[in-house]
């Protein structure tokens, strides 16, 4: 399954996968979060984002999912 790169997200979206990011579990504050949202650290696929932050990738898929049908 493909997952939308954090280049293909909505501005909401991007804003959603920072609180995630921030809120979920993983090491990542939100300074960092918010840099990752913009691409700074690349354009990776948000599940991989996820496992980057040190999520298993069956957890790294569900927050990815929610990110992607985030309204």
């Amino acid at each position: 399954m493909e997952y939308k790169k954090i280049s293909e997200l909505t501005d909401r979206q991007k804003g959603h996968l920072a609180w995630r990011l921030d809120n979920n579990k993983t090491y990542v504050g939100m300074l960092t979060a918010a840099r990752i949202a913009r691409g700074e650290y690349g354009d990776l696929p948000v599940n991989k984002v996820f496992e980057k932050a040190d999520m298993k990738p069956h957890q790294a898929k569900i927050h990815a999912r929610k990110v992607e049908n985030f309204k």
